[in-house]
């Protein structure tokens, strides 16, 4: 194995899983309840209230949770 293809497949590595890492914190500020949220320089102020209330309806109306229908 040469160096070029040793170097190709470390960089390969190094992006994927900064990528992979990027993603789970998106996805946990997704998931989050908070309205505002902030890290670093980032910061992401939401409205939550249709997500509680999409969530509550769900409980009352006993709706089970589905990859299609997944928040």
């Amino acid at each position: 194995m040469d160096s070029n293809t040793f170097n190709g497949a470390f960089w390969i590595a190094i992006v994927a899983s900064i990528g992979g890492i990027l993603g789970l914190v998106f996805t946990a500020i997704n998931k989050s309840k908070c309205s505002t949220v902030s890290c670093c320089c980032f910061k992401c102020v939401r409205s939550v209230e249709k997500e509680v209330e999409l969530e509550e309806f769900k409980i009352q109306h006993q709706i089970p949770e589905s990859p299609v229908n997944r928040v």
